[in-house]
């Protein structure tokens, strides 16, 4: 049986990160959806979390393809 390289090690974890993320922002959705517009916490910060969420998924993915 061939031995796993390191790079292939890594892109499997970075893999597992970016499947992790997508998790967290569907949680998150799934979060606001129950929260309905009625908390102030949720509607003033979820746009930011989500927006910095979506520049580490696009970054990710871009370390992802190089590896």
């Amino acid at each position: 049986m061939a031995k796993r390289t390191t790079r292939n090690k890594i892109r499997w974890e970075v893999s597992n990160a970016l499947t992790d993320l997508h998790h967290l922002q569907d949680h998150l959705g799934q979060a606001a959806a129950l929260a309905n517009e009625r908390s102030e916490v949720i509607n003033d910060s979820l746009p930011a979390i989500m927006t910095t969420l979506d520049l580490v998924d696009k970054a990710l993915w871009a370390f992802y393809d190089v590896l």
